[in-house]
């Protein structure tokens, strides 16, 4: 199955393809759909290299992990699981480390801007965290302090703050 083919059979691509519409242009479509709200908020000169049509395939993927990982945490509901994600996605912003950069410079960005936009965004609390979201975290550190509790007087102790959190989650 040559490429052609392979990007064909993908069905929303299939449906199109009914259309008369290249697969190849298609995908370029999918690939730069952004929210407005996102790409004003990630700022100006994140937004055109996002929209830029020039872009590899490459670039485009590393460009894709930034902003979900934007979107993660932009996410204000209340979800456990999407706590999780937004706290792994804000910690890896400001820990700014070699993983962060590398991915930065292969999505085309420099990583001081990124941080900084995202810096920017919790200055101006655009993101932030809800007090929903700030039990979860809590919660899950408070298990992970369990699990790794030496003896039963700390066990105790770790399990009264989980029952706290509980109630404080409705749970």
């Amino acid at each position: 199955m040559d490429l052609k083919e392979l990007i064909s059979s993908i069905p929303y691509i299939k449906i199109l393809n009914d259309l008369n519409e290249s697969p190849i242009q298609l995908w370029r479509v999918f690939i730069v759909s952004f929210s407005p709200h996102l790409l004003k908020i990630m700022g100006t000169e994140i937004a055109e290299q996002l929209l830029d049509p020039h872009r590899t395939a490459e670039q485009r993927l590393y460009q894709a992990v930034i902003v979900q990982a934007f979107e993660d945490c932009l996410y204000t509901n209340g979800g456990k699981n999407e706590s999780y994600n937004k706290r792994e996605a804000h910690d890896w912003f400001l820990r700014k480390d070699s993983d962060f950069e590398q991915v930065c410079w292969l999505a085309g960005f420099d990583p001081d801007h990124i941080n900084y936009q995202y810096r920017k965004c919790l200055k101006e609390k655009v993101i932030y965290f809800t007090s929903v979201q700030l039990y979860w975290i809590d919660y899950k550190e408070a298990y992970k302090d369990y699990r790794e509790a030496e003896n039963k007087e700390q066990r105790s102790s770790v399990r009264a703050r989980i029952t706290a959190i509980r109630k404080n989650l409705k749970i």
